[in-house]
């Protein structure tokens, strides 16, 4: 109880099209990267004030800059696992997950006390493509991995519409048809 461990941070990149905000794609950081250590002690005061003490949870956060200052604002709190982020192209990068971690501390809890107390390093980089529907119609044919395996960094596809059915346009957020994961060397 009460550890807290921060494991899978990823950083969206957001563009505006048709005036409305949508991801382009995100990459896994490093808690070697310079915003980590903001982000996991705001992550913490947050948790604290809330009285989370135990459990896997997913946080966003909008993370601006103003006068030279970072600031950081929480979009989200809940107690549940990463949302889009694929667990198996996490574990190949870094090696655990929030997933793993959270089945350790129950089931293994030495295990993840040892874990917790070093830095988890991505030994790969990982980066989510998000993938858009410019029309909307009947989907003629699936895409698959063969579509993108001529990527050298190409992991996994994940791909939420079946050929048949009625693929809309993509226009928020919410709605796009999969994503694309790569996986490269640092």
């Amino acid at each position: 109880k009460g550890k807290f461990v921060v494991v899978e941070v990823l950083f969206y990149d957001k563009e505006i099209k048709n005036n409305t905000p949508m991801y382009s794609f995100s990459t896994l950081t490093s808690c070697q990267h310079k915003e980590f250590p903001h982000i996991s002690a705001y992550i913490k005061s947050a948790y604290s004030a809330l009285g989370i003490r135990e459990g896997a949870s997913h946080v966003e956060l909008k993370v601006t800059e103003r006068n030279g200052e970072k600031i950081i604002y929480l979009i989200e709190i809940a107690p549940r696992l990463s949302g889009t982020a694929s667990p198996a192209a996490i574990n190949e990068v870094q090696g655990v997950t929030q997933t793993s971690l959270l089945v350790d501390s129950i089931i293994h809890p030495q295990r993840f006390e040892a874990i917790s107390r070093e830095a988890i390093l991505p030994r790969k980089s990982l980066a989510q493509i998000f993938l858009y529907s410019p029309l909307a119609g009947i989907l003629k044919k699936e895409p698959g991995p063969h579509n993108f395996s001529h990527l050298k960094t190409f992991y996994q596809l994940h791909f939420y519409y079946k050929e048949g059915r009625t693929l809309p346009i993509t226009t928020d957020i919410t709605n796009f048809p999969g994503y694309v994961y790569l996986v490269g060397s640092q």
